[in-house]
């Protein structure tokens, strides 16, 4: 469950809303399918690209193996040494 106004970086506003993911600290796809009901249905999806912004289209998202998160969050490439895992990828800079 979300609550308060969240963008898809995790970024809460200052009127101490916060986020509760259903599935514990970690957002899954059905987390991110249920936070994106909450929104207007009508409206296109754009992601930041470097200054400005891009539309958003299918072939943008893709499935990759990565190494398991750390605790500070932040993911490492796949490497040979380390176990992976899949991760649905949204487009960045």
């Amino acid at each position: 469950m979300v609550t308060g106004d969240v963008d898809l970086t995790g970024r809460v506003d200052d009127r101490s809303a916060c986020i509760t993911l259903l599935s514990g600290d970690c957002m899954t796809v059905s987390d991110l399918i249920d936070y994106l009901k909450t929104q207007p249905q009508d409206i296109k999806v754009a992601y930041r690209r470097y200054s400005e912004q891009c539309l958003l289209e299918t072939k943008d998202i893709a499935i990759e193996d990565f190494c398991h998160p750390r605790p500070d969050g932040w993911i490492q490439n796949k490497r040979p040494d380390m176990e992976t895992e899949q991760y649905l990828v949204l487009p960045s800079n």
